[in-house]
Protein backbone atom coordinates (compact mmCIF):
# COMPACT_ATOMS: atom_id res chain seq x y z
CA UNK A 1 0.00 0.00 0.00
CA UNK A 2 1.30 3.46 -0.90
CA UNK A 3 0.58 6.28 1.52
CA UNK A 4 1.15 10.00 1.21
CA UNK A 5 1.83 11.69 4.53
CA UNK A 6 2.18 15.42 5.13
CA UNK A 7 3.48 16.92 8.35
CA UNK A 8 2.18 20.46 8.67
CA UNK A 9 4.11 21.48 11.79
CA UNK A 10 7.74 20.82 12.57
CA UNK A 11 8.26 22.70 15.82
CA UNK A 12 8.38 20.66 19.02
CA UNK A 13 5.94 23.13 20.62
CA UNK A 14 3.40 22.97 17.76
CA UNK A 15 0.74 20.29 17.41
CA UNK A 16 1.89 17.90 14.70
CA UNK A 17 -0.82 17.56 12.09
CA UNK A 18 -0.75 14.69 9.66
CA UNK A 19 -2.82 14.02 6.55
CA UNK A 20 -2.61 10.48 5.24
CA UNK A 21 -4.10 9.30 1.96
CA UNK A 22 -4.57 5.54 1.95
CA UNK A 23 -6.17 3.05 -0.38
CA UNK A 24 -9.79 2.26 0.48
CA UNK A 25 -10.22 4.67 3.33
CA UNK A 26 -13.35 6.86 2.98
CA UNK A 27 -17.12 6.30 3.31
CA UNK A 28 -19.64 8.96 2.37
CA UNK A 29 -22.38 10.28 0.13
CA UNK A 30 -22.57 10.80 -3.64
CA UNK A 31 -24.94 13.52 -4.76
CA UNK A 32 -25.85 13.95 -8.41
CA UNK A 33 -26.98 17.57 -8.75
CA UNK A 34 -29.03 17.22 -11.94
CA UNK A 35 -31.11 15.15 -12.18
CA UNK A 36 -31.21 15.00 -8.36
CA UNK A 37 -30.07 11.73 -6.77
CA UNK A 38 -28.24 10.78 -3.55
CA UNK A 39 -26.53 7.52 -2.59
CA UNK A 40 -25.18 6.92 0.92
CA UNK A 41 -22.49 4.65 2.37
CA UNK A 42 -20.34 4.84 -0.77
CA UNK A 43 -16.76 3.70 -0.29
CA UNK A 44 -14.00 5.67 -2.04
CA UNK A 45 -10.33 4.75 -2.20
CA UNK A 46 -7.67 7.32 -2.96
CA UNK A 47 -4.38 5.78 -4.09
CA UNK A 48 -1.37 8.04 -4.78
CA UNK A 49 0.72 6.92 -7.74
CA UNK A 50 4.32 6.61 -6.59
CA UNK A 51 6.76 9.13 -8.07
CA UNK A 52 4.00 11.43 -9.39
CA UNK A 53 1.57 14.06 -8.16
CA UNK A 54 -1.41 12.02 -9.34
CA UNK A 55 -3.78 9.59 -7.67
CA UNK A 56 -6.48 7.14 -8.63
CA UNK A 57 -9.89 7.79 -7.09
CA UNK A 58 -12.11 4.71 -7.05
CA UNK A 59 -15.79 4.71 -6.12
CA UNK A 60 -17.14 1.29 -5.10
CA UNK A 61 -20.65 -0.09 -5.68
CA UNK A 62 -22.16 3.23 -6.70
CA UNK A 63 -25.36 4.15 -8.54
CA UNK A 64 -25.82 7.55 -10.15
CA UNK A 65 -29.62 7.45 -10.57
CA UNK A 66 -32.68 5.46 -9.51
CA UNK A 67 -32.95 3.69 -12.86
CA UNK A 68 -29.53 2.02 -12.69
CA UNK A 69 -30.29 -1.69 -12.23
CA UNK A 70 -26.91 -2.49 -10.63
CA UNK A 71 -24.12 -0.76 -8.76
CA UNK A 72 -20.72 -0.31 -10.42
CA UNK A 73 -17.12 0.39 -9.49
CA UNK A 74 -15.96 3.59 -11.15
CA UNK A 75 -12.36 4.90 -11.28
CA UNK A 76 -11.07 8.39 -11.98
CA UNK A 77 -7.48 7.58 -13.00
CA UNK A 78 -4.53 9.91 -12.54
CA UNK A 79 -6.32 12.83 -10.90
CA UNK A 80 -3.81 15.53 -9.97
CA UNK A 81 -3.10 16.67 -6.43
CA UNK A 82 -1.05 19.32 -4.66
CA UNK A 83 -0.22 19.87 -1.01
CA UNK A 84 -0.73 23.15 0.84
CA UNK A 85 0.06 22.92 4.54
CA UNK A 86 -2.13 20.16 5.96
CA UNK A 87 -4.50 20.08 2.98
CA UNK A 88 -4.30 17.90 -0.12
CA UNK A 89 -5.99 19.60 -3.08
CA UNK A 90 -7.46 17.36 -5.78
CA UNK A 91 -8.05 18.61 -9.32
CA UNK A 92 -8.36 17.46 -12.91
CA UNK A 93 -9.77 18.10 -16.38
CA UNK A 94 -10.69 15.83 -19.26
CA UNK A 95 -10.05 12.53 -17.47
CA UNK A 96 -11.60 9.46 -19.08
CA UNK A 97 -13.00 7.35 -16.23
CA UNK A 98 -13.04 3.58 -16.22
CA UNK A 99 -15.71 1.15 -15.07
CA UNK A 100 -15.36 -2.33 -13.64
CA UNK A 101 -12.21 -4.07 -14.88
CA UNK A 102 -10.90 -0.97 -16.67
CA UNK A 103 -13.40 -0.32 -19.46
CA UNK A 104 -13.04 3.31 -20.55
CA UNK A 105 -16.21 5.40 -20.45
CA UNK A 106 -15.48 8.51 -22.58
CA UNK A 107 -19.17 9.49 -22.55
CA UNK A 108 -18.69 10.27 -18.83
CA UNK A 109 -15.48 12.30 -19.23
CA UNK A 110 -14.55 13.96 -15.94
CA UNK A 111 -14.29 17.75 -16.03
CA UNK A 112 -14.10 20.37 -13.32
CA UNK A 113 -12.70 17.97 -10.70
CA UNK A 114 -11.80 19.89 -7.56
CA UNK A 115 -11.72 18.98 -3.91
CA UNK A 116 -9.76 18.56 -0.70
CA UNK A 117 -8.61 15.98 1.78
CA UNK A 118 -8.12 17.38 5.27
CA UNK A 119 -8.59 16.24 8.88
CA UNK A 120 -9.94 12.81 7.92
CA UNK A 121 -12.47 14.20 5.44
CA UNK A 122 -12.64 14.18 1.65
CA UNK A 123 -14.87 16.44 -0.42
CA UNK A 124 -14.85 16.79 -4.19
CA UNK A 125 -17.07 17.89 -7.04
CA UNK A 126 -16.88 17.11 -10.75
CA UNK A 127 -18.91 16.59 -13.87
CA UNK A 128 -19.37 13.01 -15.10
CA UNK A 129 -20.10 13.97 -18.69
CA UNK A 130 -23.19 16.18 -18.42
CA UNK A 131 -23.91 15.20 -14.79
CA UNK A 132 -22.66 17.54 -12.00
CA UNK A 133 -21.76 15.31 -9.04
CA UNK A 134 -20.39 15.74 -5.49
CA UNK A 135 -18.85 13.38 -2.96
CA UNK A 136 -18.32 13.93 0.75
CA UNK A 137 -16.83 11.29 3.03
CA UNK A 138 -14.93 10.61 6.23
CA UNK A 139 -12.00 8.35 6.98
CA UNK A 140 -13.25 4.80 7.53
CA UNK A 141 -12.39 2.89 10.67
CA UNK A 142 -10.04 -0.03 10.05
Amino acid sequence: MIALTVFAACSKDDDNKEVTVEDGSYVGTVTVVEPPFTASDIKVSVTPIEGTTTMDIKMFEVKFNERMPITIDFTIPKASYSIEGDTINIFGENIIPTMGAGYEKPEYIVTGLKGTIKDGKIDFSLNFGAFPTKYSGTLAKK
